[in-house]
């Protein structure tokens, strides 16, 4: 009969055990554990690594058109430096915001390789209950091929080649289980399950509405979402305030020193790295996007061909079985036949996995399973810079300058650093106190302005001219 290709079109796969956990269900409990994040995230990537190596006595020996098996485990690590890396520096708000961002990162690394496991077990589970009916049909070619040599019309040379695929068959079956239980040991060691815990698999369903259709737009989304980027502008932003602190450590009882000039430009010289950080992250994300993009253009052109490929196959298994009934070919054409269909359907299985596995590694680029929450930033862009001079004395002129914010949102602002023409000053958000206040002689039309950094990366510049 006819196996439905549409079946294997469909990107979700729903579990037959009513004590299963599907995939969203799996996430969201592996990062509600109370589990720092990075922790979590060492022990998932012990476990793959576990699983690699035990696969590596077990693999070689795994027919090719069997299984491909994706090595793909190593994780998409965050490329700038992590803030736990500066610990000193730990009374800068900077930092401490930059570390959220790498959690983050983290965070979506879990994410992407829970699910990258997840499909892929699901996958094997297809692909050996296919196994378990072609080694339905190598049973009877042997049980045939033991009767015809003993009624005297048959051939041990064909019994023997019947056995043997049979053998290497179950061998298979056998490396795919190892295969199967091996990921599932890491899904419920990153868990944290006993194994007593264990559950079955449900489903999965991989939202993609959010993909942009382009690599234009979705060079994009991913910059504006890469908590990488965040973290990098945020420890750049610190590492400044240090090299300003290193400036000014004169002060203080034992003097300069002779280790000055050396911190100084130590802290130059972090500020310096961290920038070109920050513009190599930025490449590598616009061309791992491009790059994502091609792949998956590859993969759906090859999952189309495969798609004719399995319905060809599977004409002739049915045109096969009709001439077998009608006597005109044996069974061991019709076995050979079948077993061409068998891996056919597991090439596809393959590349519905591949294809799968794409999308969710180009929603990891993109950032789409970020948990951080990006607030809406048009009250931060509306707000009105407070420019005012309350009068002169001896030719000086007063003058504050403030933001004017309702008091709610100022504890989103990291920072303002005030500029123009009169200040050139940073203030850290201690207690929502952004009013500066100085003495000038100048006249004429000045500029002022004031840059918001927020804690969601986001960067508002406020600007004014007022008559002195």
């Amino acid at each position: 009969m006819r196996i439905l290709l549409s079946f294997y079109l469909l990107i979700s796969c729903i579990g037959a055990m009513a004590n299963s956990l599907d995939l969203d269900q799996m996430r969201e409990e592996i990062l509600e554990q109370n589990l720092d994040a990075k922790i979590q995230f060492e022990r998932f990537y012990q476990a793959q690594q576990t699983v690699s190596a035990k696969l590596g006595d077990f693999i070689p020996g795994l027919s090719i058109e069997t299984i491909m098996y994706p090595t793909n485990y190593l994780a998409l690590t965050s490329i700038v430096p992590t803030a736990s890396g500066w610990f000193n520096y730990q009374a800068s708000k900077d930092f401490a915001i930059a570390e959220q961002y790498v959690l983050e990162s983290v965070k979506l690394n879990i994410l992407k390789d829970l699910s990258l496991t997840f499909v892929a077990i699901k996958s094997y589970e297809k692909i050996k209950s296919l196994m378990v009916e072609e080694e339905k049909d190598l049973e009877i070619a042997l049980e045939k091929a033991i009767q015809f040599e003993q009624f005297g019309i048959g051939d041990e040379k064909f019994t023997f080649v019947a056995r043997r695929a049979l053998l290497q068959h179950r061998q298979d079956m056998y490396l795919l289980d190892v295969l199967i239980e091996t990921q599932y040991e890491a899904l419920m060691t990153s868990l944290d399950r006993r194994p007593e815990q264990r559950v079955e698999l449900g489903s999965y369903e991989i939202n993609t509405e959010l993909i942009p259709n382009t690599v234009e737009e979705a060079i994009v989304v991913a910059l504006n979402n890469a908590p990488e980027l965040d973290a990098n502008a945020f420890m750049i932003a610190g590492a400044n305030d240090m090299t300003s602190a290193a400036r000014y450590s004169f002060i203080s009882f034992s003097g300069i020193g002779f280790d000055y000039p050396a911190n100084v430009a130590i802290k130059r010289s972090e500020a310096r790295e961290l920038i070109l950080e920050g513009e190599k992250t930025r490449n590598q994300i616009e061309n791992q996007v491009a790059l994502a993009y091609s792949k998956q253009r590859f993969i759906d052109s090859r999952k189309e061909l495969q798609a004719e490929a399995l319905m060809e196959a599977q004409d002739r298994a049915e045109n096969a079985k009709e001439l077998f009934d009608a006597g005109h070919i044996d069974h061991r054409e019709l076995l050979s036949i079948r077993r061409y269909l068998y891996s056919q359907e597991r090439a596809y299985i393959n590349l519905e996995q591949e294809s799968v596995s794409q999308k969710i590694e180009t929603i990891r680029l993109l950032g789409l399973d970020a948990s951080i929450y990006k607030y809406d930033i048009t009250p931060y862009e509306n707000a009105e810079l407070e420019v005012n001079l309350n009068g002169s004395r001896f030719g000086r002129k007063n003058i504050s300058i403030d933001i004017g914010i309702d008091e709610e949102l100022k504890k989103e602002i990291v920072s303002v650093v005030y500029g123009g023409d009169i200040f050139d000053k940073k203030l850290m958000n201690i207690n929502g106190n952004f009013s500066l206040f100085t003495k000038v002689k100048a006249s004429g039309t000045k500029l002022f302005t004031a840059e918001l950094n927020l804690s969601s990366g986001d960067t508002i510049t406020l600007t004014k001219e007022i008559e002195l």
